[in-house]
């Protein structure tokens, strides 16, 4: 299932000043049932983890627009519509680009490019697989510790999770469970949502997620410029699929 991404377009001088002038912190709201899950903040996300909707605007130099700006828009989709990103997700990018674009436009009161004309920088592919019992998913996790993986430094922390960083992609193996009672659970407090059957589901959760990079896409589809429309699932969930093997 498709979490995290970050697109990019072109912009005008116009529709920069709106968004440069409003950098404030913006909250935004589940539209299914009104409760407040994610806000929009003008800077990088804290991480993958985050529910926040990430809006940076900047000179088109960085993308080589001439004479032009950029606008960049990075979160997670399945976040922001459920309020978790365990499982239930989504795979359709076009949909997932078309509603935050959607969401953008609505928070500054703007109107941005269509879907051709957006690009891919970042992309996060996940799966979750259920061992039945937290003690197992530590177990898993500690006893990964040992590996090594060629060219790239292992990261362990003890009963969470495991961090392979690259260039190209990053792996990330973590204890959903308590990655969701560290980061998420407190933001859930006073909705509708019911945190004790969640953390009942997610008991046994281990997610083995790829963050699949611009080089990476740049790699598989032979091009600088990704275009969303361009991406195919199948492709990304093959990224998936070797990197871990």
């Amino acid at each position: 299932m498709i979490d995290t991404i970050k697109i990019y377009t072109m912009i005008n001088k116009s529709t920069y000043d709106k968004v440069y002038n409003n950098s404030i912190l913006k909250t935004s709201y589940n539209k299914k049932d009104g409760q407040i899950y994610y806000e929009i903040v003008n800077d990088k996300l804290e991480g993958s983890y985050s529910s926040s909707l990430s809006v940076r605007v900047g000179s088109g130099a960085k993308y080589k627009f001439i004479n032009m700006y950029y606008i960049e828009i990075e979160g997670s989709f399945h976040k922001i519509m459920l309020g978790y990103n365990s499982h239930n997700g989504f795979y359709n990018l076009v949909e997932i680009v078309q509603y935050l674009i959607g969401a953008v436009e609505y928070a500054y009161n703007i109107k941005l490019p269509k879907l051709k004309s957006w690009f891919l920088q970042r992309i996060d592919i996940a799966i979750c697989f259920d061992l039945l019992s937290n003690k197992k998913v530590c177990k898993y996790i500690n006893n990964l510790s040992l590996c090594t993986y060629p060219r790239r430094n292992i990261k362990h922390y003890q009963d969470e999770s495991i961090y392979c960083t690259g260039t190209s992609t990053t792996l990330k193996i973590y204890n959903k469970l308590l990655e969701f009672k560290k980061h998420d659970m407190k933001k859930l407090f006073n909705t509708n949502f019911n945190i004790d059957n969640y953390l009942k589901e997610i008991d046994g959760f281990i997610r083995f997620e790829c963050e699949i990079k611009k080089k990476k896409l740049q790699d598989i589809y032979n091009k600088k410029y990704i275009r969303v429309r361009n991406i195919n699932y199948k492709d990304l969930r093959k990224v998936w699929s070797d990197e871990f093997m």
